[in-house]
């Protein structure tokens, strides 16, 4: 919810307690209690529409992060392969390093 919308919601609350002040010593008819209902209900009418808003967007943040961890995964999997694409090449250098090593070594002797 804005701080807009929070503003307006402010004096409800005043408007609501203090709309029958002059007629505080009549009892209250059916139709006062039906009216106070119907003003409570449209401000939670104004609460529950926020709360839908607030919802989609919700949703809306769980999608965009979903999306973002599939492509931080897809990064990470090709990053793998890569690192054992070069894990196995500098292995296999390695191998022929040690031998050519051994072979001078032994030849040397």
């Amino acid at each position: 919810m804005n701080a807009a919308n929070n503003l307006a919601l402010v004096p409800i609350g005043p408007a609501v307690a203090d709309h029958d002040r002059h007629a505080m010593n009549e009892p209250a008819t059916k139709q006062d209690l039906y009216n106070m209902g119907v003003q409570i209900d449209s401000n939670f009418g104004k609460v529950i529409s926020q709360f839908t808003i607030v919802d989609s967007q919700f949703v809306n943040l769980r999608a965009e992060i979903s999306e973002q961890f599939s492509k931080v995964y897809v990064l990470i999997e090709k990053s793998k392969s890569e690192t054992r694409a070069l894990l196995s090449k500098s292995t296999a250098a390695n191998t022929l390093l040690m031998v050519a090593l051994l072979s001078i070594d032994r030849w040397w002797r």
